[in-house]
């Protein structure tokens, strides 16, 4: 595998989970806070799951950099938790 095969798959397996949760959440107006946060919370383990699992290191090891993603994500999601 060359390096943009490589590139196009990473990008495929960390943004399809969320963008799945992007077209529940735009189709389904009847969805509570806590249920929002759960599917996205979801939606990013699955993305960090299949980064791990079926992810193809570009070059030399930088699989690493890629499975980072889905946790800055979760990082930046600032919410408060009452």
């Amino acid at each position: 595998m060359n390096l943009f095969d490589s590139l196009i798959l990473n990008i495929v397996l960390l943004t399809f989970p969320i963008i799945l949760w992007l077209f529940y959440m735009t189709h389904n107006k009847n969805v509570g806070k806590t249920e929002k946060d759960l599917l996205f919370d979801f939606s990013l383990i699955t993305s960090l799951y299949l980064t791990i699992r079926f992810g193809k290191t570009i070059v030399d090891d930088n699989l690493l950099l890629i499975i980072n993603i889905p946790l800055i994500i979760a990082y930046l999601k600032k919410r408060n938790n009452y």
